[in-house]
C-alpha cells in the first residue's frame, strides 16, 4: 500500500459516492477526487432518491442539496441527538463500502478512467449476492420444520449454489 502524504480526505484518493437502500438497492459513482460538492452529489443521486426518503449521511455539508433536489429528509448520523433516529445506522452502506474495497484489493487496483465501470459491476454483484444469501436462508432454514438437517447431497440436488 502506498503511504499517504496528506492527512484526512484529500485529492490523493478518488471519491466514490455510494448510496444503499435497506432493501438492497445500491448506487456507486466516481465524480472527482477529495470531497464531493453539491453539484456532483446532485448529479450522482438524481433519479435514485424517492420523494419522502430518509437519508443518513456522515455530516458533509454538501448533502443538504439532496433534501431540496429530491424532497426528502437528510440527517447527520454523527450529530448530537442522532440516538433519536432509533434503529437507523450506517451499517448497510459500510458493508457495501467493505465489499467495494475488497473487490478493488482483489483486482489489485484499476485505472481511474474505468472506475465507474467497475463501480457498476460491483453494484450489480453486491445486489446479486444479497439475493443469493436471502435465497439460501429461505431454502435452508425451511420455516416450520423442526430438527431438519442438510447433507451435502441435499444442497447439491437443490442447486442453490448454481447461478
Amino acid at each position: 500500500m502506498v503511504p499517504r502524504l496528506k492527512k484526512g480526505i484529500s485529492n490523493e484518493y478518488v471519491c466514490i459516492n455510494t448510496g444503499v437502500q435497506r432493501g438492497g438497492g445500491a448506487v456507486a459513482e466516481t465524480v472527482n477526487r477529495a470531497k464531493p460538492d453539491k453539484a456532483e452529489l446532485k448529479q450522482v443521486y438524481s433519479g435514485h432518491i424517492g420523494s419522502g426518503s430518509l437519508i443518513l449521511c456522515d455530516g458533509l455539508g454538501s448533502y443538504t442539496v439532496l433534501s431540496m433536489a429530491a424532497d426528502c429528509t437528510v440527517h447527520d448520523i454523527n450529530a448530537e441527538g442522532a440516538a433519536d433516529y432509533g434503529f437507523y445506522n450506517l451499517n448497510t452502506v459500510n458493508n457495501f463500502h467493505s465489499y467495494i474495497k475488497k473487490q478493488y484489493n482483489d483486482y489489485r487496483g484499476v485505472a481511474a478512467k474505468y472506475l465507474n465501470r467497475y463501480n457498476a459491476l460491483f453494484t450489480i454483484a453486491w445486489r446479486r449476492s444479497e439475493a443469493i444469501v436471502s435465497s439460501l436462508c429461505t431454502r435452508l432454514l425451511k420455516p416450520g420444520l423442526k430438527d431438519y438437517y442438510h447433507t451435502i447431497r441435499d444442497i447439491r440436488e437443490s442447486r442453490l449454489l448454481v447461478i
